[in-house]
Parts: C-alpha cells; structure tokens; sequence
C-alpha cells in the first residue's frame, strides 16, 4: 500500500520511461493466473495500444490454483499493439521459460 501521490508519481514516471526508451522492442505484462486480469493491467494494456508500444501478456503460476472463477479473456484482436502469443509460465515448475528466453533471445 501506498500514498494515492506516490502512486500517481510512479504512474508518471512509468509512463515517461515507456513514451521515451527508444531501446525498448516490447514490453511484457505479467498477470497471475490464478487471479486474471485487473483494472491496472487493462490501464496499462490501453495505454499501450494508444501509444504503438508492443506488450506481450505472460501469465504466472500457471502451475496454481484459480482463485478468480470469472476471469476476463484478453483478445489481441481487441489490442492493437499486444503480441498475439500469450505466454504462460510457472517459476516452481520451470515451466514457460524456455519460450520466453527464445523472444528474448537468449539461449
């Protein structure tokens, strides 16, 4: 928990760092799985597509279990700038990684 002022600072800053990397190829959102997308994600998601940033979901604990029963499908038709692969990953398992090092690019 932080200060509503702190928030929105960091919200700034945030959103002048993604406006202005010109390094910056693509930007992975991380969702629990087990609890689905939230208002922020869908914030950043809009952002994001006002913006021509390219983002890539990627969902943790994929390896868990559902907590949220009723959770929102996220469609890259409706999201102008998200990656079309959703990825899905789960640290206890080491599951998922592989395919996000090959987007990276690491071997």
């Amino acid at each position: 928990k932080v200060s509503k002022v702190d928030a929105m600072r960091w919200l700034k800053r945030l959103e002048e760092y993604l406006l202005n990397r010109q390094q910056l190829k693509r930007l992975f959102i991380l969702i629990d799985s087990r609890i689905g997308v939230r208002d922020a994600d869908l914030d950043l998601m809009d952002f994001c597509d006002a913006n021509a940033i390219a983002y890539q979901i990627v969902y943790t604990k994929k390896d868990k279990k559902v907590r949220e029963k009723n959770q929102q499908e996220i469609l890259h038709t409706q999201h102008g700038a998200m990656i079309p692969e959703i990825l899905y990953t789960s640290a206890e398992k080491k599951t998922g990684l592989e395919s996000i090092k090959e987007t990276l690019g690491i071997k």
